[in-house]
């Protein structure tokens, strides 16, 4: 039986049961009944969780980004260089931070905004690794790749097992999410040349909805969920239709990040009806290229001193 649990108030999920507050059960007649009311909120509700895109700053000229018209779920601004972004031929990904202007939820312990930063940058450099090799350093061909949060929503651990509970009681695939205590992330990112011009910029923003997204424990769940979403679209954004070409058996330029697939987590977190963030690992160094290996030159002879005339 999997069995997980939260800090904060007492919330224990189990495979076979699950029990808010230590004391209220819910039972499969009540779960059938918020499945009504779930379904006449979504009717409402769908959508509301999102919010508008950031505007702090980052990316200078606001007025400049256009709106992207075909997502479902998240909100885009974006721009991008299209004469110059094809002389890109790899990125440096500098480490995501935390915008001094972020809306960051009250309830949210600072202890776990690392758990999104570091998943961003990681992300990041999984889909950007399949379009760019992946550089140590800035250089000549060599865009910069930054990035802020600019906001993250909490995610409710008692509404997510309670949502996990109904998703339960559903036929089918795909899980249901009570609309109180939805997550969401909002970030603004740039790719900038050696020169300093700004080759692609983007504003967005995501926050989960009432179907198709499963809660979390942790408070900062949805934002890191998400951060997957947003790295793909950027890296689209700025990579355009090219691909890398590794050879079999050489080596991933994002293996300081860790595997790229843990499957014990998402069998885990599939079980439960929950996404589980995991831990928060620091990347490892990117290795530069190694130091030149070249015997160093002999020093020179002593200069022979000069004979005054006459001896």
């Amino acid at each position: 039986m999997l069995v997980a649990q939260a800090a904060g108030p007492h919330v224990t999920v189990s495979a076979s049961r699950l029990a808010v507050s230590g004391t209220a059960t819910i039972s499969r007649g009540m779960t059938r009944m918020l499945c009504i009311c779930a379904a006449a909120a979504s009717v409402a509700l769908a959508g509301c969780a999102t919010r508008p895109p950031t505007t702090t700053g980052f990316l200078g000229d606001y007025a400049t980004l256009l709106p992207v018209g075909d997502t479902v779920r998240a909100q885009i601004l974006q721009r991008a260089d299209a004469a110059a972004l094809p002389g890109v031929t790899a990125v440096v990904i500098l480490p995501t931070r935390i915008s001094d202007l972020a809306e960051i939820d009250r309830n949210i312990p600072a202890s776990t905004l690392p758990l999104v930063t570091g998943e961003i940058d990681r992300q990041l450099c999984f889909e950007l690794s399949d379009r760019f090799e992946i550089a140590p350093a800035p250089g000549p061909g060599v865009a910069q790749v930054e990035v802020v949060v600019t906001r993250i929503q909490q995610t409710g651990a008692v509404s997510s097992v309670a949502s996990a509970a109904i998703s339960r009681a559903v036929p089918g695939p795909g899980s249901v999410r009570l609309p109180v205590g939805q997550g969401g992330l909002s970030v603004e990112a740039r790719a900038v040349a050696a020169t300093g011009a700004e080759l692609g910029g983007m504003s967005w923003s995501r926050g989960a909805g009432v179907a198709m997204d499963r809660g979390s424990l942790s408070p900062v769940g949805d934002a890191h969920r998400f951060a997957s979403a947003f790295a793909g679209d950027f890296a689209e954004l700025i990579g355009q239709d090219r691909r890398v070409t590794r050879a079999d058996g050489a080596p991933d330029p994002c293996a300081r990040f860790g595997p790229r697939l843990d499957l014990a987590r998402r069998a885990a977190g599939i079980g439960l009806g929950l996404h589980l963030p995991g831990e928060a690992v620091p990347a490892s160094p990117i290795p530069a290229d190694p130091p030149s290996t070249a015997p160093e030159a002999a020093p020179a002879p002593p200069a022979t001193p000069a004979v005054p005339d006459g001896q």
